[in-house]
């Protein structure tokens, strides 16, 4: 059904986007994100109001992929969906598609202020770093080692690694001495990573 659904891409995507069936229609704006259809960019604008939230998530990706800097103020008002996925990958794709744009930036920390969700503060912290805005690392910091729950704080540590900054070396040394080795192992790599970057 899905291949039939939306074959002929993109436009057999597009058509797909609109199906009564949720599989399908995230189905479909997964396939129009790796096809970065602009000629989508319509349709998957008017699905961020899907009642689904895996359809939601998988539209936000897709205007990720595709880049349009025009759908910006829709991913701007994502960032304030009840499903904290959503909100995350929203503003992953803003950091994606404006880096160091002062309007983006603006939106992503605004949403951070108001966060109540400790891992979307996670990554709403990351994509303001990726975004060029680096007020969101003390979150992040904090996060670390403030006796959040293990997955949270093993994010964390990713989310430090994956920005790269060799200042936070001193601060993920200390947080090798996590008494959760999940949090070790990620506290690790990111060490790893940050050296291997400034190695480069």
């Amino acid at each position: 059904m899905l291949g039939t659904a939306c074959s002929g891409q993109p436009r057999g995507a597009v058509k797909a986007l609109v199906s009564d069936d949720p599989v399908v229609r995230s189905d479909a704006a997964i396939r129009l994100g790796q096809a970065r259809s602009k000629e989508a960019v319509d349709t998957l604008i008017a699905a961020l109001n899907d009642q689904e939230e895996a359809v939601r998530v998988n539209v936000i990706r897709a205007l990720g992929d595709i880049g349009d800097r025009s759908t910006l103020p829709m991913l701007y008002r994502s960032l304030d969906d009840p499903f904290y996925k959503v909100r995350c990958l929203a503003a992953h794709a803003i950091a994606k598609i404006a880096p160091g744009d002062a309007e983006a930036k603006a939106a992503v920390a605004k949403r951070l202020a108001a966060e109540d969700v400790a891992m979307a503060k996670v990554d709403l912290s990351w994509a303001l770093g990726r975004l060029g805005e680096r007020s969101g690392m003390e979150t992040i910091r904090t996060l670390l080692f403030k006796g959040e729950p293990e997955d949270v704080r093993a994010e964390a540590a990713v989310a430090l690694g994956e920005l790269g900054d060799a200042s936070e070396l001193p601060l993920l040394e200390k947080a090798l001495t996590d008494k959760m080795g999940l949090v070790r192992n990620r506290v690790a790599e990111a060490i790893d990573k940050i050296k291997g970057l400034k190695a480069a």
